[in-house]
């Protein structure tokens, strides 16, 4: 390596903004070479999108595929301040390569005279279960000490606590009063494709039977898949939306190989919520409208405490 380019690497990790300027340009002479125009799986966190993403790749290397959470204004906007006041920090948690790679698409889509080849791939979840998962993404859990407790860490939600372990409310309590985005699932299609895209979700009813449904308007084109139908048939949904063959999805855990995995899934596993919360999830527009009431019944029965 040349001192240039040491010099470099040594001004990057000090400047958030150099940082920043860096991998946007190497990000563009990536999307000038480009063949065809991208496939963007854009998605809330914790549903299985990292596996689509991995197997449209994997099948194709001449569409750019771009993994996404957020476009929106908005929301870019509100994490490039936070990101630059807790550059290089112990607080700093949110991926840069992800923040910056939305925002570098949102100024691609707003610049673009029509997406109407994009391809916008985009799943749901149960919103119970996407919320508990994506509250224990950014915890830190040690396994149970010779006292018989855990210690519960997560400086982005100024939790830093020992507790029981087998004491699950506790959990609930952090869960519920120090997690900010419980309405993330019933937000998240009208920001991001409605007003970013103008592309209407709940405009047309869902396939509950496939567990599928393919939207096209104002120039976009979307398939969306619920989690919970991820089997062997959604690859060639995939294949036939995308016009790419070969595609594979295979199943990926994180967290199973993390140290605490296993503590992770037992607490998990005994995890039960009040109903005054479940009633705002499963009432949610969102959930009434890409799951039917007999599938939110047993959703609920997963989470509801005994009578």
């Amino acid at each position: 390596m040349t001192l240039k380019a040491d010099l470099a690497d040594a001004a990057c990790k000090r400047s958030y903004v150099l940082s920043k300027l860096r991998f946007t340009k190497r990000l563009r002479r990536k999307w000038k070479a480009r063949a065809k125009a991208p496939v963007v799986v854009h998605t809330m966190g914790k549903v299985g999108s990292t596996s689509v993403c991995n197997a449209i790749a994997q099948a194709q290397d001449e569409r750019p595929v771009f993994h996404t959470h957020f476009l929106s204004d908005y929301i870019i906007t509100r994490l490039e301040a936070d990101s630059k006041a807790l550059f290089r920090s112990h607080q700093e948690q949110l991926s840069l390569p992800l923040l910056w790679r939305s925002a570098f698409l949102q100024q691609q889509i707003k610049a673009a005279a029509d997406t109407g080849e994009w391809k916008f791939v985009t799943l749901t979840r149960d919103p119970v279960a996407r919320n508990v998962s994506a509250f224990f993404e950014n915890i830190y859990l040690t396994p149970a000490r010779s006292n018989g407790t855990i210690h519960v860490a997560a400086p982005l939600y100024g939790i830093d606590t020992e507790i029981p372990a087998g004491d699950t409310d506790i959990l609930v309590e952090l869960f519920l009063t120090r997690w900010s985005d419980h309405a993330g699932p019933a937000q998240f299609y009208e920001r991001e494709f409605g007003q970013v895209l103008g592309l209407d979700l709940y405009a047309q009813a869902f396939d509950h039977a496939s567990g599928y449904q393919i939207y096209a308007g104002n120039g976009v084109n979307a398939l969306l898949i619920r989690l919970e139908d991820m089997n062997g048939s959604i690859n060639r949904v995939l294949e036939d939306f995308i016009e790419v063959p070969g595609i594979e999805l295979t199943h990926e855990n994180p967290s199973a190989g993390k140290p605490y995995g296993d503590l992770y899934k037992n607490l998990i596993a005994r995890l039960r919520l009040d109903d005054d919360y479940l009633d705002e999830m499963y009432g949610s527009r969102y959930a009434r409208h890409f799951y039917t009431a007999a599938e939110l019944g047993r959703f609920r029965r997963r989470w509801s405490r005994p009578a």
